[in-house]
């Protein structure tokens, strides 16, 4: 553990260090410059000082396309105290649900405090492990339950599965647009929205909910099927991070060419999306999985070790 975490902070602090690199030398060079103007001056409002605050451990915004593996460096420095403790001093069927639930109890009124003394949710409630929390207690709650119910003649049932999947899909789409119409997500300046104490677990109940049917919907899937959906995953945080350039690209070619795809506001941004957006980001991520990441992946080292016990 402590060497992949060790691990996880040289590449994090590689990775800023050569935007921030990128950003001072662009003058001199084409490609680094397109590179700074695409990863540094993405939130050009950046905390010069995240890096050092224990990798935005305590908000203050990350260099763009950053955010994930900042969260995610959060979780692995506190995963041994949720693994360890959970294990030994929460065994029994229902008993090993309480920890997760009092720790949800915890981030509501930690961001509860947060906003009676700065006036805003958003910077606790989306960018640290601290605020928001709950989505990694939901997430192993709907992991624990599908252990336990494994065995279930209902949860066994691929439709079952599907309908608890669009269900939760449904009510995303519906709470990302209320929120989106009352601008729950401006960051300059962040929201002051009252929503920011519930967003967290709200979006963790619903993304539960959506792997839950979709293991369900999908555990006897196998083939073609199933190998195609496996490879979208593995290509999703390459697919995560080109997005931010795809978006801005195709929204500068559709507004100089003057493409609309609907006089609907709301239609015309989802039919860009599903149209153009996600198909060009789709091919780039292959490009970028398979020279990329792959060869990175191969020189990876394994950090699990096993036991004869």
């Amino acid at each position: 553990w402590h060497a992949f975490v060790l691990k996880l902070a040289k590449l994090g602090t590689s990775a800023v260090l050569f935007g921030a690199g990128s950003k001072a030398l662009g003058k001199k060079s084409v490609l680094l410059s397109l590179f700074a103007a695409f990863v540094v001056e993405g939130v050009h409002e950046t905390d010069p000082l995240a890096l050092s605050k224990f990798f935005n451990l305590f908000g203050g915004g990350v260099y763009w396309g950053t955010w994930t593996l900042v969260v995610e460096f959060q979780f692995y420095l506190f995963f041994p105290v949720f693994f360890v403790y959970f294990r030994e001093h929460c065994r029994g069927s229902l008993r090993k649900y309480l920890p997760f639930m009092g720790l949800i109890v915890l981030a509501f009124a930690f961001r509860v405090i947060f906003y009676s003394q700065s006036g805003n949710g958003q910077d606790i409630g989306y960018w640290t492990i601290f605020g928001r929390i709950d989505q990694f207690m939901l997430g192993a709650m709907a992991s624990l339950l599908l252990q336990d119910c494994k065995d279930n003649p209902l949860l066994r049932k691929p439709q079952v599965g599907l309908v608890i999947a669009l269900a939760s899909l449904l009510l995303l789409v519906f709470m990302y647009q209320m929120l989106n119409v009352r601008e729950v997500f401006v960051t300059e300046p962040p929201s002051s929205s009252l929503w920011w104490l519930l967003v967290p677990a709200a979006e963790g109940l619903l993304y539960a909910g959506l792997v839950f049917g979709w293991v369900i919907f999908t555990r006897e899937m196998n083939g073609k099927i199933s190998a195609f959906f496996a490879y979208i995953g593995a290509i999703s945080y390459s697919t995560y991070l080109i997005h931010f350039g795809v978006l801005l690209f195709c929204l500068q070619l559709t507004s100089r060419m003057g493409i609309v795809f609907s006089e609907s506001v709301m239609l015309n941004k989802l039919l860009l999306a599903i149209l153009l957006v996600y198909p060009l980001t789709l091919c780039l991520s292959v490009l970028s999985y398979e020279l990329i990441e792959k060869p990175f992946f191969r020189k990876r080292v394994n950090y699990i070790k096993t036991s004869d016990n």
